[in-house]
């Protein structure tokens, strides 16, 4: 399966604690297999705690999260923009209430799934706050609609040969 081993490491002063995390990660998600499908996609990690941590532990999986089919045929780009407008000068699409509740609009999104966020204590004075992240990207189970068959489900394993097809009823 394939995965993403992400380290962030955050100087601080010794002064200075860390009692939560909100992040972003931005990835490039692509289908190329039956449908053809690029977007820009999100996962969006927070967490907080009320002592002071030297590091948080996170091992996930980045789900995709359809709420309609994808076209069987063609080229679908329609999410292939970035979640955060970077050129942008106004604040408000900096915020991340707004970044969320846009990206939540889309069709077709992908969510990190993280069962049990590690939070660890006991910072030396000098020592970074890291961040350390295993994102698995899972087989998934993808829903096509054709014009001729009506809708599908395909299931997209990146180490099969050939994908299995489930009808939805016609």
């Amino acid at each position: 399966m394939d995965m993403l081993h992400f380290k962030l490491e955050l100087p601080l002063q010794s002064t200075e604690h860390v009692l939560g995390v909100q992040l972003i990660l931005t990835f490039s998600y692509q289908l190329h297999r039956m449908s053809t499908f690029v977007m820009q996609s999100m996962a969006f990690l927070q967490s907080s705690f009320a002592i002071p941590g030297s590091q948080l532990y996170v091992n996930g999986d980045l789900r995709l999260q359809q709420k309609q089919p994808l076209s069987y045929d063609g080229l679908d780009v329609r999410y292939n923009v970035s979640v955060i407008n970077g050129t942008s000068p106004f604040a408000h699409d900096y915020d991340l209430t707004h970044i969320v509740a846009a990206y939540q609009e889309r069709n077709i999104t992908t969510i990190l799934t993280v069962p049990n966020p590690i939070w660890l204590v006991g910072r030396a004075a000098e020592a970074p706050f890291v961040i350390n992240a295993v994102i698995r990207y899972p087989v998934e189970v993808i829903s096509l609609s054709t014009r001729i068959l009506g809708n599908y489900k395909v299931c997209l394993d990146p180490v099969c040969q050939y994908p299995t097809y489930l009808p939805l009823g016609v």
